[in-house]
């Protein structure tokens, strides 16, 4: 419920939450690259030839961003023994496999030292959705869909303290619950279900014409987007969260702004004008004025923050 207390949230307002995935909500991993590693595994879709070179070549990218050459030719290597896993019938094995490889290397890079090297990450973002893009085009886009909704279902996962906290959250008050991401908006969609049964997500836009995939995509503007969905949603108020230099469109845009650390850097990043305080600054009930953003360290709960959050904002779920 909304407390009566002097929040910033008053009763009756409809409230917007607007949340990265890659980084934020999925604070060790990429559903993006998940996706893309276990989809000839994981899926009934008809992936060969070149199709196949290509995703191979989009996870490279990826490898290679991540720590160079070296561990782009392990990863290669570990898609060869998965395709021979999966040519003797185990490509479910293969699926999860790899999963857990990338999440476990995720888990590693995000203890490590931020690079800040934000134009060579948007860089490889823009590598990899090309040749993705090259990988989709001319594809049923109702046929893609699906064949990532099984893989979202068979290998995906959200953290469970997110889902209980969003589901606790909105069912207190009117809250609008968005995924705003780079990710492509036919791989988030699937993920959001998985986040909770109202959760909805918009991401970087891949065209279709006559239902097939041209290839050609629109990298989301996700400040923009933000004040989109607040005016055609009727949100009076916004709360946003991301770990990387692609988010802070998004702090513009919202009336606060949750940044994760990780290895996106976003803390280190936010505009030097910001009242920005530490999450073990919040008090129950109250929320320094003129906050604009909130700083979560590394070992420190997303879901914990978020909670702790709205009840000083004046949305308590107990």
């Amino acid at each position: 419920m909304v407390s009566a207390s002097a929040g910033p949230i008053a009763d009756g307002d409809r409230v917007g939450l607007c949340l990265d995935v890659d980084g934020t909500i999925h604070r060790h991993g990429s559903i993006f690259v998940e996706s893309l590693a276990v989809l000839p595994y994981a899926s009934d879709l008809p992936i060969e030839g070149r199709e196949r070179e290509l995703l191979t070549e989009a996870l490279g990218t990826v490898a290679a961003y991540a720590g160079q050459d070296q561990s782009r030719r392990r990863w290669l290597g570990a898609l060869r023994v998965c395709d021979v896993f999966d040519r003797v019938g185990l490509g479910s094995v293969a699926a999860h496999v790899l999963v857990r490889l990338i999440r476990y290397r995720a888990k590693r890079a995000s203890g490590a030292p931020a690079t800040g090297e934000t134009e060579g990450y948007r860089d490889m973002q823009r590598r990899i959705l090309d040749q993705y893009g090259a990988f989709l085009e001319g594809r049923r886009r109702d046929r893609t869909e699906r064949a990532f909704e099984q893989v979202a279902s068979s290998h995906l996962r959200a953290e469970p303290s997110i889902r209980e906290t969003l589901a606790a959250l909105t069912a207190a008050a009117d809250i609008d619950v968005v995924l705003v991401t780079d990710v492509p908006t036919h791989i988030a969609r699937p993920y959001a279900g998985l986040v909770g049964a109202d959760v909805s997500a918009v991401g970087t836009d891949f065209e279709t014409v006559e239902g097939r995939f041209t290839g050609d995509y629109t990298f989301i503007k996700k400040g923009a987007e933000v004040e989109r969905m607040r005016a055609e949603r009727g949100w009076d108020y916004v709360l946003a969260a991301g770990d990387s230099a692609n988010d802070l469109p998004m702090a513009a845009a919202a009336d606060l702004f949750v940044a994760v650390a990780g290895r996106g850097n976003v803390g280190d990043d936010l505009p030097s004008d910001y009242r920005t305080i530490e999450a073990s600054e919040i008090r129950p009930g109250k929320l320094p004025s003129g906050t604009d953003a909130i700083r979560v360290p590394p070992a420190t709960s997303l879901a914990d923050v978020l909670e702790t959050t709205f009840g000083a904002l004046g949305i308590e779920t107990n």
